[in-house]
């Protein structure tokens, strides 16, 4: 494609060739391919040449922008020349930790804070944080003019006090830009633009970034930023007088007698705060330590103290990395426990999942989700100090805290966080045993996950909003007695809730057609994979159905003695609902492929209406299959039974409009 494009009576020419299908990236979880040769490169190889200094920048392309559309187009030599040719000056020479929870950039010859930036962006960082405080000083002397000229009763520090004021924001808008302008950054190609390093909470090795103007008007933007801070600003309306104090949580003081505490605790060794804050510190030390001495005395920020358990900082030991979390968090619930009103319930928020995920060293972030017989040692921890300080659970809710999509808008991300709401347990709570507990899990879970299901949470949500109501059960008792008379550990207790909640959730297949009922067993053992004709013979017999009819009706592809669930995109185009015939199996993937792949929302509402009740158990069955595909560690397969199920509310909004618009008709030209 040529483009030509005249401005201020400029011409200004490019030609942008295609050559088919997008190459695919040259990084894998794998390692590396060589783009002239083909050949692989080994992660290995890869780090020790960036160790050894050899690892550089190579500019790939321009993007500029044009009545509203953005365009690429190839650099020149001049264009390279002039990017690499900028040299910063008294950088930051603050050292990155050896090893850290979520780091990762080290191993490739990353040492310093500074070698997270570009020179490029070294300079614009330093630039605005060193003119800062001539900023300040030219607002200073404004106001005392103003102060003279109008003679305005002022207190002697007002001045001073205003314009450290000032100086805050500005640092803090100075130190949010380096969220973007930094070359872990990410460019959007669906967005155009650029998009935050912190998209999760750690620093994983990135392999091309964007290098952003920061007057250009987008994301990273300098004007920008500050902008959308005070609009913030704007909208505060503070009603009363705030203290804000930095203190250990484990010897916080308070004057008042009984206080409230709501908190969202450290999530064990998920998370490492003070190492991953200081990304932002060393910039709010260099533009606002003159006016804060106090609170940025030191170089970077405190790490003996912080509440987690990493063993980087214990000679990695990790059994003590483990005992200073379990033991300090106790002490703050203990704390929080003589503190508290009894007037009001003691407040929790959580959000770390029940399995923990896995997070690929190359900064591959797949949330493959563990066995459900898997429980973090996270959630362990934080509520056995819980129950240990004396609190127990009454009530459970959960809140969409999280941005639904971010930059990897295809994994299974917790949206949800789980607000716990606590009292003191009573004295006089009973003791009861392992069997009473399970009877008591069957008896009370199945409403609050029905009413969950019906709130349309997110499939990957729904097993860790439901622990909620099952911890609320266990908690209330003074003991929960094993067998062999011994008391339950919260460990057991969970594996126990998540056994009683997959019973619940897989209660539904009962009520389903035989057709759909053999599809959720086979999928479940065998995913979209082949399975032997013999084994899903046998399988359709129990269900008293046959092969050949999965066959017939469009569910299964039987071969050469072998038998497979066939595919969302090879499932027949030229389709429509037997109605009072259609098994849900065969409508929950034909909502999903309508609503992921021909129009979303409005088009899966139309075929969920033409559907008829066979629809009402589409929803039930996508949380079936996403919690098999999570027991499974199958992330990628679980993703649209996550979506389909998160989007049901506006689903149903769809079908109930759907008889009042006509269906857009499309034709090609």
């Amino acid at each position: 494609m040529h483009v030509d494009i005249a401005k201020d009576k400029k011409s200004y020419s490019f030609r942008m060739e295609s050559s088919g299908e997008p190459r695919s990236g040259t990084v894998n979880r794998k390692g590396a391919t060589c783009i002239l040769s083909g050949s692989p490169i080994t992660f290995e190889h890869i780090r020790t040449e960036g160790r050894a200094g050899r690892l550089g920048f190579k500019l790939m392309a321009i993007v500029i922008e044009y009545k509203g559309s953005r365009f690429y187009i190839d650099p020149t030599e001049e264009h390279e020349k002039i990017a690499l040719s900028t040299k910063a000056k008294n950088s930051p020479d603050t050292m990155l930790p050896e090893k850290a929870l979520g780091f990762r950039v080290q191993a490739y010859g990353m040492a310093k804070h500074a070698d997270l930036f570009t020179q490029r962006q070294l300079v614009c960082l330093t630039t605005f944080a060193d003119t800062i405080s001539e900023v300040i000083e030219n607002l200073k002397s404004d106001i005392r003019v103003f102060q003279k000229a109008s003679k305005a009763d002022f207190s002697p520090d007002f001045a001073e006090e205003y314009a450290k004021a000032i100086a805050l924001y500005l640092g803090i808008a100075v130190s949010r830009s380096a969220n973007t302008h930094c070359s872990l950054a990410v460019w959007s190609s669906g967005r155009d633009q650029s998009v935050n390093v912190f998209s999760r909470h750690a620093l994983p090795m990135n392999w091309d970034f964007p290098e952003v103007n920061p007057f250009g008007e987008a994301a990273g933007d300098m004007i920008e930023t500050i902008s959308s801070i005070y609009k913030v600003i704007t909208r505060l309306r503070p009603s009363a007088p705030v203290h804000i104090g930095l203190a250990n949580a484990t010897e916080i003081k308070t004057e008042v007698k009984k206080s409230i505490v709501l908190t969202d605790p450290p999530y064990y060794d998920n998370i490492g705060y003070a190492d991953l804050s200081d990304f932002f510190y060393i910039w709010m030390r260099r533009s606002l330590g003159k006016y804060f001495p106090d609170i940025f005395s030191t170089v970077l920020t405190p790490k003996s103290d912080e509440l987690i358990a990493t063993p980087f900082r214990f000679d990695g030991d990790y059994d003590k990395a483990k005992s200073f979390f379990e033991k300090n968090m106790e002490l703050f619930f203990t704390r929080a426990f003589s503190l508290q009103s009894p007037e009001f319930p003691f407040s929790l928020f959580y959000a770390f999942k029940q399995s923990e995920g896995v997070d690929d060293e190359e900064g591959f972030d797949e949330e493959a989700g563990e066995d459900s017989s898997q429980i973090s040692t996270g959630w362990e921890t934080m509520l056995s100090a819980l129950l240990n300080a004396g609190f127990c659970v009454v009530g459970t809710w959960p809140m969409r805290t999280e941005r639904p999509t971010g930059v990897k808008v295809q994994t299974n991300s917790l949206a949800t966080s789980i607000v716990l709401t606590c009292r003191p347990r009573e004295q006089k709570a009973k003791t009861i045993t392992k069997r009473d507990f399970q009877a008591l899990l069957r008896q009370e879970l199945p409403k609050p996950i029905e009413a969950l299901r019906a709130s349309n949470i997110a499939a990957v949500d729904l097993t860790q909003a439901a622990i909620g109501p099952g911890v609320a059960i266990f908690s209330k008792h003074s003991a929960v007695l094993e067998s062999d008379d011994t008391r339950m550990s919260i460990r057991s207790a969970l594996l126990i809730i998540n056994q009683v909640v997959d019973e619940i959730l897989s209660s539904v297949d009962s009520e389903l057609d035989p057709e759909t009922r053999w599809c959720i067993t086979w999928f479940e053992k065998f995913g979209f994979g082949e399975g032997d004709f013999g084994a899903a013979n046998q399988l359709a017999q129990a269900r008293n159905v046959s092969v050949d009819r999965l066959a017939r009706i469009g569910l299964v592809k039987s071969q050469q003695s072998k038998v497979k669930l066939i595919e969302r995109n090879a499932l027949d185009d030229d389709w429509t609902p037997e109605k009072g015939h259609t098994p849900a199996w065969l409508a929950l993937q034909y909502l999903i492929r309508y609503f992921e792949d021909q129009g979303g929302e409005m088009e899966a509402g139309r075929l969920l209406r033409e559907l008829g009740p066979v629809g009402s158990a589409c929803r039930d069955l996508a949380y079936r299959c996403f919690a098999i595909c999570e027991r499974n560690g199958w992330a990628v397969e679980g993703m649209p039974f996550n979506s389909i199920a998160t989007s049901w509310g506006e689903i149903q909004k769809c079908a109930v409009n759907a008889e009042f618009s006509p269906k857009q008709e499309t034709f090609d030209v």
